[in-house]
C-alpha cells in the first residue's frame, strides 16, 4: 500500500473529525454559561449515528439545542432524511426532507436577518442547495424557497 493511497483513505475521515471539533469549539464559545454541555449534545448526535448536526439556540431559551440528520429511507437517486431535534426543553417531532442520495449537510445560520438560527441543507456529495428551514425563534420551522435567499445555499 503506497503512502498516497493511505493518505487518500484518511483524508475524508480526518476532515469529518476536524468538522466535529470545529462545531464543538464554536458552540462552546457561543454557549459558555449554559447548563447543557455542548459535548453531551455532540456525543448524542454521534451515538445516534449522525455526523451531520447543528448546535444552536433554536427555541429561544438561550440554551444550546441539537438538530441532526439521519437517513430515513435510502434510495437512488433520492433518499428521505429525518431531521431530529434534541431541545434543552425536550424533544420535538422530526421534520422529513427529500434529497439526493449520499447524505445531507446541515448548517445553522440566520438567512433572513431575524436573529434566529435557521437551517440550510446542502448535498453532502456536491454541496448543492437542497432546502432552507426558517425558524420562528421558538423552534418551529417553515420551508423557504432558495430563490428568496440566494446567498444561503
Amino acid at each position: 500500500m503506497s503512502l498516497r493511497s493511505t493518505s487518500s483513505r484518511l483524508f475524508l475521515p480526518g476532515i469529518a473529525v476536524l468538522c466535529v471539533f470545529a462545531c464543538f469549539a464554536a458552540a462552546r464559545l457561543q454557549f459558555r454559561t449554559t447548563g447543557q454541555p455542548i459535548s453531551r449534545l455532540v456525543r448524542t448526535a454521534v451515538a445516534l449515528g449522525s455526523t451531520q448536526f447543528a448546535i444552536a439556540d433554536f427555541d429561544g431559551d438561550r440554551q444550546p439545542d441539537l438538530a441532526y440528520v439521519r437517513v430515513a429511507s435510502d434510495g437512488s437517486p433520492a433518499s428521505q432524511y429525518s431531521v431530529d431535534f434534541n431541545f434543552s426543553g425536550g424533544h420535538k417531532p422530526a421534520i422529513y426532507v427529500a434529497g439526493p442520495s449520499g447524505g445531507l449537510q446541515i448548517t445553522q445560520r440566520d438567512v433572513n436577518g431575524d436573529k434566529f438560527a435557521d437551517m440550510v441543507f446542502t448535498s453532502q456529495l456536491d454541496s448543492h442547495f437542497v432546502v432552507i428551514f426558517l425558524n420562528d425563534g421558538h423552534g418551529n420551522f417553515v420551508t423557504a424557497d432558495a430563490g428568496d435567499f440566494p446567498g444561503a445555499g
